[in-house]
């Protein structure tokens, strides 16, 4: 019963991991030059910064 937790702690990561990677790569595009039509503000955002 100890290896239950174990396992599904590791899907959940997996998961978690599948999930930024899929956000990075959304945001690569974004910036490689497939803005969307709120691409100007995101600019501004990061101007701010």
């Amino acid at each position: 019963m100890g290896c239950t937790p174990d396992s599904s702690s590791q899907s959940f990561l997996f998961q978690f991991r599948f999930f930024w990677v899929l956000c990075g790569f959304v945001v690569a595009l974004r910036s490689a030059g497939c803005k969307p039509t709120d691409g100007t503000t995101e600019e501004q955002r990061h101007r701010e910064f």
